[in-house]
């Protein structure tokens, strides 16, 4: 039984990543003319009417305390972090900036450690540092790394702007990375409507902001493509990622989820937004290294995770409880 709940989970994980990763590179492309509050909010609004078109048999209410937190991963994870990179998109392409992603999953790991004292192997630590070593080769300017690009997508030249689009894109990842520790004690709810209030939160205020500084109202255009990208890429991409934290802990997840920055950057090299170059591949290999260093552990649960993976019977017996103490409150 543990064996099959960790691999479930792990399945969850690489489908969030894949989810995530091969949209990033069209959110640019798609919202080109709309404002980057106004991408977000329709993104997030495209994912919260994804989980709200099918609502769960028996919806679980939420306690006060957690109510707080879901709200507040929604600004982070739903307002702040999608406007960083949809705001550094627009400064780089999108191969760049789904590696420069790739930062998420080692902050999401060390947060894993320090807030819920989930182990971090020697496998889990060599993929830390490749990932961190693939971001660093992206965002070191070339006199320092000594890898100059040999070229660059007209479209995303290099230079100072860019730079600073991938310092965005960066912030992003790590905007995620803490939303994704916070809300790791959510996933024992159901994740359709997790997902659902959390992105609706998101979409509204989002939308609220886009008015306050005077972004125009997005075009036709662009309303049902950017929702089909926010519904596949936030809607599906965050409920898969929820079911992986049930089942095999955040830091694993993480790990796994790490499939997305290069899924994203395959994606963006084959739409044409970057010309393979020297230190891409070298980040793209770093990145696909630390995924590989995942996919290659056996089904078996290590001894050492035994302890901090939940089973399916133990997150069972969790959501009873929060019920019963949600009923006594009311």
């Amino acid at each position: 039984m543990r064996a099959r709940t960790t691999l479930v989970g792990g399945l969850f994980a690489l489908l969030a990543g894949a989810t995530f990763g091969v949209t990033t590179p069209f959110v640019h492309q798609l919202g080109a003319g709309v404002g980057t509050f106004g991408t977000s909010a329709l993104l997030y609004g495209g994912a919260a009417l994804f989980c709200a078109a099918r609502r769960p048999s028996r919806p679980i209410a939420i306690p006060r305390r957690d109510m707080v937190r879901l709200v507040a991963v929604a600004l982070l994870g739903g307002v702040v972090a999608p406007a960083l990179l949809v705001w550094g998109l627009g400064r780089t392409d999108g191969a760049r900036a789904s590696l420069a992603l790739g930062v998420e999953m080692p902050f999401t790991v060390l947060l894993a450690r320090l807030l819920f004292r989930e182990p971090i192997g020697l496998r889990m630590g060599a993929a830390v540092t490749a990932m961190l070593a693939s971001t660093t080769l992206l965002a070191l300017p070339a006199q320092v790394s000594g890898l100059a690009d040999s070229a660059a997508s007209p479209a995303f030249p290099l230079g100072p702007a860019s730079t600073l689009g991938l310092a965005a894109v960066i912030c992003a990842a790590l905007a995620w990375a803490t939303d994704s520790a916070v809300m790791r004690p959510l996933s024992s709810y159901d994740p359709r409507s997790i997902v659902a209030r959390k992105s609706a939160i998101g979409a509204v205020v989002s939308a609220l902001l886009g008015l306050v500084v005077g972004e125009s109202f997005p075009p036709l255009r662009a309303l049902v493509p950017l929702a089909l990208l926010g519904a596949l890429g936030y809607g599906v991409s965050l409920q898969c990622y929820l079911l992986a934290q049930r089942r095999i802990g955040a830091a694993r997840a993480a790990s796994l989820f790490a499939i997305a920055p290069l899924a994203g950057a395959v994606t963006g090299v084959i739409a044409g937004q970057a010309v393979v170059d020297l230190r891409l591949v070298l980040a793209a290999t770093a990145c696909a290294f630390a995924v590989a260093l995942q996919l290659v552990e056996s089904g078996a649960q290590p001894a050492e995770t035994k302890n901090a993976v939940p089973s399916e019977e133990g997150t069972a017996s969790a959501t009873s409880r929060i019920e019963r103490s949600a009923r006594r409150r009311r």
